[in-house]
């Protein structure tokens, strides 16, 4: 038997309520309508034995479409039925992973997201907007919008939660990512964020690697390039955001130590410090290299820029970047720089 789509007020609190009790490995599909457009989708997980779920309401949302999933698989005879309680009210207070890509934000989000203090989104818009990559302040914002366009995705208890959770290394890809920082302050929240930083060669490197792998060639090398400037994007940030709100970590830390990378952020939240078993993800697909020529020069495109990330914002571990080997033979192409 189908489910009719549930009537609901938007941009409230709500109760969907289950007819049977979830099996173990159930999800509960809840898909945002208006009038029959689908606005989002939200996968939420259930433990076993479930029999109602809070929720809240997108803020264009007239309808909802409640399917639940069991090891992948439709729980057909499962029926919904929703009761809409108060409007919901603004977080107020958001933790959000501006990049960089390609620099263990998959790795970072997945310790973060177990955190207790930490509310994480399970909502999507397909296409576009992820429960780990929000891409809202990129993708989805629009100046007619409310906090509350960003705020409702998080099913944020604040008997348990400190701030919610946002990993998008789109926010620190310039020119595209220019206007992310003001639309960040324009929530008037409060709002810290992290930026994690790789060597601006080898995060190039690297992104030609997953470009190879996804679309079978390398594409822009000036955006390659631009978005290993992080001084630059940093440059940005703070014209909006305190720079003592802003936390720089290391990739290669990441890697080495990830329990001191995230007791960092447990400090820097002022959260309890918590440790959880990683494993790196987003291992390179295919095998690509650049040669010593190549290196050396995208070395000399971003080197001015890791001299200021090293001056003016203080992050000591870009000093050994300094000191990878370099060309001067020839001069970069214009298009490069």
């Amino acid at each position: 038997m189908l489910n009719e789509p549930l009537t609901v007020r938007a941009a409230c609190h709500a109760r969907i309520s289950i007819d049977i009790a979830a099996p173990r490995k159930a999800e509960l599909v809840i898909e945002y309508l208006d009038d029959g457009r689908l606005l989002a989708c939200e996968y939420r997980p259930l433990a076993a034995g479930t029999d109602a779920l809070d929720i809240k309401t997108h803020p264009e949302a007239t309808h909802i479409d409640c399917s639940m999933q069991a090891s992948g698989r439709l729980v057909a005879e499962a029926q919904f039925d929703v009761i809409c309680g108060d409007d919901i009210t603004p977080v107020a207070r958001h933790f959000i992973v501006i990049g960089a890509m390609k620099a263990g934000t998959t790795t970072l989000f997945r310790m973060l997201a177990r955190h207790p203090a930490l509310c994480r989104t399970w909502a999507e818009v397909p296409g576009v907007s992820f429960p780990k990559e929000i891409n809202y302040f990129r993708s989805l914002y629009r100046k007619e919008h409310t906090p509350l366009h960003y705020d409702w995705r998080f099913p944020f208890d604040p008997a348990k939660h400190a701030w919610t959770l946002d990993v998008s290394p789109n926010y620190a890809k310039l020119p595209e990512s220019k206007a992310v920082p003001a639309r960040i302050t324009s929530l008037g929240a409060e709002v810290k964020l992290a930026y994690i930083l790789r060597e601006p060669v080898d995060r190039i490197e690297s992104q030609f690697a997953h470009m190879l792998h996804d679309e079978g060639e390398v594409g822009n090398i000036h955006h390659c390039i631009r978005v290993s400037r992080y001084a630059m994007h940093l440059d940005r940030f703070t014209a909006h955001i305190p720079r003592e709100d802003i936390l720089l970590l290391d990739f290669e830390q990441l890697g080495r130590d990830p329990a001191s990378v995230l007791t960092q952020v447990c400090d820097f939240l002022h959260i309890d410090r918590f440790s959880t078993r990683s494993r790196a993800l987003n291992k390179r697909q295919i095998k690509f290299k650049l040669n010593s020529t190549r290196r050396a020069e995208f070395a000399e495109a971003v080197r001015p820029d890791v001299q200021r990330l090293i001056g003016e914002y203080g992050f000591k571990p870009a000093e050994k970047w300094l000191r990878k080997p370099t060309v001067w033979w020839r001069r970069l192409p214009a298009f490069w720089k």
